[in-house]
């Protein structure tokens, strides 16, 4: 039992090793492609590699903000941290700039918390910060995030329905609520 975890950890290590590698030679693929003229990597990337149209776009928008955060991407690379843990620390590092707090220690600080902390939790322990930092910053983020939800819903040929969209913690959890 302890060998097997400990290969599961190894395995995982090496996982988000692989993934941070990834993700600097997509950042490195996007700037070729801006270069050259063609910039729509993540056209590419659904058409190559098979993906939804949100994933790629996650994944060049997590690649461009990688190559401006040196701690995250070394914490990556070193498998300390996963990529669902790098997307949510560059959405936050994308919201310091709105505050008052320090993009160096703000950086630091994620990298230190994603090491301890699920993604889902260090999304709120951003938001705590945040907001104990900035009240009046937090306040707009919010609102921010309310701006920002989407929600499709599709008739399928089976006649039942797709969902896909982005929504406000408020009304994920009433949909979430009506759905059970």
């Amino acid at each position: 039992s302890d060998r097997l975890q400990g290969g599961l950890l190894w395995m995982a290590r090496q996982q988000r090793a692989l993934e941070a590698m990834q993700a600097r030679w997509l950042a490195e693929f996007d700037k070729r492609q801006a270069s050259e003229g063609d910039d729509n990597p993540t056209l590419w990337l659904q058409q190559h590699l098979h993906v939804a149209s949100n994933t790629a776009y996650a994944q060049v928008r997590t690649a461009r903000e990688l190559e401006k955060l040196p701690r995250v991407a070394a914490a990556f690379r070193a498998g300390k941290i996963g990529s669902q843990h790098v997307s949510v620390i560059c959405r936050a590092m994308g919201q310091v700039d709105k505050t008052c707090l320090s993009r160096k220690s703000t950086e630091m600080e994620l990298v230190r918390a994603a090491q301890e902390l699920d993604p889902y939790s260090l999304n709120l322990y951003f938001k705590q910060l945040r907001y104990q930092a900035d009240q009046e910053a937090g306040v707009v983020a919010e609102e921010d995030e309310r701006e920002r939800r989407w929600l499709n819903l599709t008739r399928t040929l089976d006649d039942t329905y797709q969902i896909e969209g982005e929504l406000d913690s408020e009304n994920g959890n009433a949909l979430k609520t009506a759905m059970r």
